[in-house]
């Protein structure tokens, strides 16, 4: 948003805000033509006509002549005329002390300035037409005043025509006592142009601007000829009591310029200067008289803040229907987005076109950019946010699974020892599999015929390596009967929407042999008829895959039993020491069921006085969890008595597969009797013993012979 400002208050949005600005102007309806104007224009058919260009004294002098006839309110002659142009200047100069209401002009400016036409110099009679071009060549200010250093401000040709317009009804502009106060006709106020008002950024505001509002495009004002009007073809009433002025219209004469109407990017459409100053003074009488509205702005920090609070409502927006992922960027969440923008940008433009209807110039170039700009960063943002966010996921379930790697990699080094010799089997295995001989099928699905190559001496015993057969006489001759149908089912369906087929069947190669074959291949389709034509691929022997797999399966029930048989009991304790499992083997030792045990406090079991014990244990492998920490505690028996348990504890928390503390446990109430009962016969001999020697020492010839 600040880049946008910046932008702004740097002139680099002015030429969108003109655009848009000249947009408003061509989508406006077209007002009525101001019929208190006419234009004598000096056409491209009157230089054909009357030879030569710039018109000469002596036509200039008749035109006038014929224009006074028809008395005019008003008469603003736009052709220079500080030196005399061919023959007929005494003419033009009785013409000029002779209409009094003709005003002429000069040009002030610097660059090029043209004197007035000394008759009316000397009249004061005098105007400018002097004009403020912006950057992309079009005018839209126009200058009321033009300032001459050293003299009094000099009214534009417009502005002068206005003048005395309007003073012949009886309306004269209210001056104030401070120079500095704008022009005032009535309540009608023409406020000065300021640098930045607008679309505006840092103009030249010099002399006193305001900006045009045009009637319309080029020819919206009433126009003839010279040559119509020299030739008696002009209505004698067509001037009477209106303003007239007189220029060139001849597009060689090169008075043409761009207004906000010039739209067409090839040869766009030019006005000429008389219409220009037509505009003006129609601009000016029509305010007055008319109410017509003048262009006004909104202050700078009304338009900033109208940004703002568009931005505001589409980051809020955005926010609102924002994706909970990065993978949720989808064209649903675009077209939201999409929808959302336009809708803002068309309201925009909205606001700020009806505010150009009633006279308001609110720029919409600065907003619109805000919005997009915004909608964008915002968008890009949240992406990246999202990207983020799942990058540190990925990292920290990368770490988890790192460290679940290296827990199980060091819980299963005594596994992977014990199984070094299935893994020397299975190598053998494979290396047994890998010169396992298969074949090729191709099935003709439409003629349902099936042709085997390579190896079906192997597969299916025959005399022929290669066979070529019908479907039906390949399940007779060698496909085992139990499996005819799951093999006529597996075709059935893979054939209707399937692009691949794997499945596996039984063969008999001898009577009562049975080998297992897996087809291995693709289903090709016709692309007109969708109906599918053949399959082709692999015929393999997995009869060992079959077996290992029951074997597999028998191995699962073994170790089943050993669990079950086991004289340890295994356990998992969550973090709070409640049982989340419980081997079978807990109901032979204990005299529990699994289920009665699980969910349960370990230590509601633990004998009262043991379980301080068990807790410092616990708290011991809590903070170091690689120890293995192994104790005698009493655990409680379901028929009532204690049984002494050693267990064996470790801390698997962080285990992200265990997340426990796993204890394994014997009953050794047994070998604790046995113990404590050596030691009291220990304790007996001992002190037989010392009676024994006490005596002797009483005694010395106690005898003990027989």
């Amino acid at each position: 948003m600040s880049i946008v400002l910046t932008a702004k208050s740097s002139g680099w949005l002015q030429l969108g805000e003109w655009a848009f600005f000249d947009l408003f102007f061509q989508l406006r309806p077209q007002e009525p033509r101001d019929e208190r104007i006419v234009i004598v224009g000096f056409s491209e058919d009157d230089i054909k006509r009357l030879g030569r260009y710039p018109v000469s004294d002596e036509n200039l002098a008749k035109v006038l002549t014929k224009i006074k006839q028809q008395n005019p309110t008003v008469i603003g002659l736009d052709i220079f005329r500080d030196v005399p142009v061919k023959k007929g200047h005494k003419d033009l100069v009785k013409a000029f002390k002779n209409t009094p209401n003709l005003i002429g002009i000069q040009k002030v400016g610097v660059d090029d300035p043209v004197s007035p036409p000394p008759t009316l110099a000397e009249l004061g009679q005098i105007s400018t037409v002097d004009t403020f071009i912006d950057g992309d060549h079009k005018i839209r200010r126009i200058t009321l005043y033009q300032n001459e250093e050293g003299s009094e401000d000099i009214p534009n040709l417009g502005l002068a025509l206005a003048f005395d317009y309007l003073a012949r009804k009886g309306i004269t502009p209210l001056f104030q006592s401070d120079p500095n106060e704008p022009l005032r006709f009535g309540n009608v106020v023409f406020e000065p142009l300021k640098s930045n008002d607008g679309g505006y950024a840092n103009i030249d505001d010099g002399s006193y601007q305001i900006l045009s509002n045009y009637r319309g495009p080029a020819n919206s004002f009433k126009t003839v000829s010279f040559s119509d009007l020299l030739n008696n073809k002009v209505s004698p009433t067509l001037m009477t009591g209106k303003i007239v002025l007189v220029g060139t219209t001849a597009q060689s004469g090169k008075d043409t310029f761009f207004t906000p109407y010039s739209k067409e990017l090839s040869t766009p459409t030019q006005t000429t200067g008389v219409e220009i100053n037509a505009n003006i003074t129609s601009q000016i009488i029509a305010s007055v008289l008319d109410n017509r509205p003048l262009f006004r702005f909104v202050p700078e920090i009304i338009e900033d803040l109208w940004a703002m609070f568009l931005t505001s409502i589409i980051i809020t927006l955005i926010w609102v229907i924002k994706p909970s992922n990065y993978k949720d960027f989808s064209a649903k969440f675009l077209a939201q987005l999409a929808f959302i923008l336009l809708t803002l940008i068309t309201g925009a433009i909205g606001v700020s076109y009806f505010a150009f209807l009633n006279g308001r110039w609110l720029p919409v170039f600065l907003p619109l950019l805000c919005l997009v700009s915004s909608s964008f960063s915002i968008t890009g943002y949240i992406y990246l946010e999202e990207i983020i966010k799942a990058n540190r996921l990925l990292e920290q379930k990368n770490e988890q699974l790192q460290n679940a790697q290296t827990v199980l990699e060091t819980s299963n080094y005594e596994l992977e020892k014990k199984t070094l010799a299935l893994q020397d089997s299975e190598s053998k295995l494979l290396l047994a599999l890998d010169g396992a001989k298969t074949a090729i099928f191709d099935w003709d699905l439409i003629e349902e015929e099936i042709s085997i190559i390579h190896n079906c001496s192997y597969l299916l015993e025959t005399e022929d390596d290669n066979i070529s057969v019908s479907f039906d006489n390949f399940i007779q001759n060698w496909v085992y009967p139990e499996d005819h149908w799951t093999l006529t089912d597996s075709v059935s369906k893979i054939t209707e929407d399937a692009f691949e087929c794997n499945f596996d069947f039984r063969v008999v190669r001898k009577p009562d042999k049975l080998h297992w074959l897996a087809v291995n291949g693709k289903v090709y389709y016709d692309p007109l008829t969708g109906e599918a034509t053949r399959m082709v691929g692999i015929l393999s022997d997995v009869t060992e895959r079959e077996r290992k797999g029951q074997d597999a399966a028998d191995n699962v029930v073994k170790q089943k039993a050993l669990t079950e048989n086991s004289f340890d009991i295994s356990m998992l304790l969550d973090k709070n020491l409640s049982v989340t499992f419980v081997s079978p083997a807990i109901f032979r030792i204990l005299g529990y069921l699994p289920d009665e045990i699980s969910l349960q406090s370990f230590l509601t079991f633990i004998h009262p006085e043991d379980i301080d014990l068990f807790e410092r244990s616990i708290a011991e492998i809590s903070l170091n969890p690689a120890n293995i920490i192994q104790i005698e505690y009493r655990y409680l028996h379901k028929d009532g008595t204690w049984r002494i348990l050693e267990s064996a504890i470790g801390n698997n928390l962080e285990h992200p597969s265990i997340v426990a503390y796993v204890i394994n446990s014997r009953d050794v109430t047994e070998y604790q009797q046995m113990k404590k009962a050596f030691c009291d016969i220990e304790s007996l001999v001992e002190g037989l013993r010392e009676k024994l020697e006490r005596l002797m020492e009483k005694n010395d010839t106690f005898d003990l012979g027989f």
